[in-house]
């Protein structure tokens, strides 16, 4: 995670989001795609949690596995994917009802200006 983040640290969800080739129409992700998650030990899919969880919500995900799933890809419905782009939902859930509670207003397309930062806070809060 530290790693990640000193990877990408002052960067824009959008620099991150497009630092790999576009991949069936959707921006590549971030070049360090596979990252210890600090609070379950488990390993998520920066692709997943950014370019589709953070940006589609979990209802976009299921969507876009329905499609690999009608197009016969093997990869349809991976755990890891869900798992990551659930993380990738509740991070951008997080952030706009931070935004909208200190603006006292609703917000709408929430992007950090340092999305890596904002990410490491988040995962490492207190529980």
């Amino acid at each position: 995670m530290e790693q990640f983040l000193e990877s990408n640290r002052g960067k824009s969800y959008d620099e991150i989001i497009n630092q790999s080739r576009v991949r069936n129409g959707l921006p590549g992700g971030p070049e360090m795609r596979m990252v210890w998650n600090p609070r379950d030990g488990n390993i998520m899919d920066m692709r997943h949690v950014m370019v589709v969880g953070y940006q589609y919500g979990r209802i976009g995900g299921y969507i876009f596995e329905v499609g690999q799933l009608v197009r016969g890809l093997a990869q349809a419905f991976n755990g890891q994917d869900l798992y990551s782009n659930a993380i990738g939902d509740d991070f951008n859930s997080y952030l706009f009802s931070k935004v909208q509670s200190d603006l006292g207003r609703p917000l709408t397309n929430w992007k950090s200006t340092d999305w890596s930062k904002d990410f490491y806070d988040w995962m490492n809060r207190p529980n």
